[in-house]
């Protein structure tokens, strides 16, 4: 979200917006598509004006730059996803804080967030994290032991598992990374 006029915002968001929904129309998805926008290095002023314009999803990766922004435009209508690698040492903030945690990629994660949440007195949503690409330098679960994970995470009485999630193999075409979605839709299934 790289701006320098509130009105720019306001445009800008509009195209994104156009394009995800042709993009979804030509691939046959509903309105099920929703845009997330990156919030990292956005000013609180800038996330108002996007909000403004429509905007409904914010995702932040960094905590101690999230939370003042979460505290900022407190009962506006955002959503706050933390998107990236989350620390177990940092469940404790991110739970509650945000509506959606994206990256859980571990057993010991999810039972950490259940932990905190159970303590909080709420159900915290995540996605569980996909390596689709089966590289062995991103986290996430691999796909083959999805059909033992998901449940047992199903069972944990205060998350509640929304879906998966996924960071394709890095490509220079984005037709290359298409098969790795498709995959992951395949799992969802």
């Amino acid at each position: 979200m790289d701006v320098r006029t509130e009105d720019s915002i306001g445009d800008r968001l509009r195209i994104v917006v156009d394009r995800i929904a042709r993009a979804a129309r030509s691939a046959g998805r509903g309105k099920d598509v929703k845009l997330v926008a990156a919030t990292k290095m956005v000013s609180p002023e800038q996330i108002r004006t996007a909000i403004e314009a429509g905007l409904r999803f914010a995702g932040e990766n960094r905590l101690q730059e999230a939370l003042p922004k979460i505290r900022a435009l407190q009962g506006l209508p955002i959503r706050w996803h933390f998107i990236g690698q989350l620390q177990r040492r940092k469940v404790r903030d991110v739970v509650g804080a945000f509506d959606l945690i994206h990256s859980v990629d571990s057993v010991e994660l999810a039972y950490e967030i259940n932990r905190r949440a159970e303590a909080a007195g709420f159900q915290q949503d995540i996605l569980v994290e996909v390596n689709v690409g089966e590289e062995p330098t991103k986290a996430g679960f691999n796909a083959d032991r999805l059909e033992e994970i998901v449940p047992e995470l199903g069972g944990l009485t205060h998350i509640r598992v929304r879906g998966l999630m996924t960071i394709p193999p890095q490509v220079d075409d984005p037709e290359r990374a298409r098969p790795y979605f498709s995959h992951l839709r395949r799992l969802v299934d």
